[in-house]
């Protein structure tokens, strides 16, 4: 077996998951691969990204949003004394069940560049289902925000 990790931001309460990223989530899975949470914490924590050559070419605000908070690669077989201040839990088992997990927010944001999303979809059709369902759901709510603000009186029927 082996224990498997996940990128926890303790000030967001997000978290990353090597599973719905399609890689490995042991330690030195994560360590010795570029794809899955390894990419996405590089994505994440970046800062300035979009300024030079072999940046990630999107602008998905997903992007360096971690970037200055406190995150953790943390383990399902943590000791909840690990982490002081945390308090008395296993933060794997709570961030997975109490955190955001945006894992698909950052293959999207990842899928946004040409070469990624050309090497994934020679490779990983199940993922790239997965962030073409999950980007027309987000724009399907942020379609419903927008119209939860708008003016009642553009619906009327006349």
């Amino acid at each position: 077996m082996g224990q498997y990790y996940l990128a926890a931001n303790l000030d967001k309460r997000e978290h990353v998951s090597a599973w719905t990223l399609h890689a490995g989530a042991k330690l030195m899975e994560i360590a010795c691969s570029a794809e899955g949470v390894a990419g996405a914490l590089a994505i994440l924590l970046s800062d300035g990204n979009g300024r030079g050559g072999g940046d990630l070419r999107s602008t998905n605000a997903v992007v360096g949003s971690w970037a200055g908070d406190r995150v953790v690669l943390v383990g399902d077989y943590a000791d909840p004394r690990d982490l002081p201040g945390v308090g008395p839990v296993n933060l794997y088992q709570y961030a997975a069940e109490h955190f955001t997990d945006i894992s698909l927010d950052v293959a999207s944001a990842m899928f946004d560049d040409p070469s990624v999303a050309r090497e994934w979809r020679e490779h990983d059709a199940d993922l790239v289902q997965k962030i073409e369902a999950h980007r027309l759901v987000r724009d399907a709510e942020e379609r419903v925000r927008l119209l939860a603000g708008a003016d009642p009186k553009l619906f009327e029927l006349q």
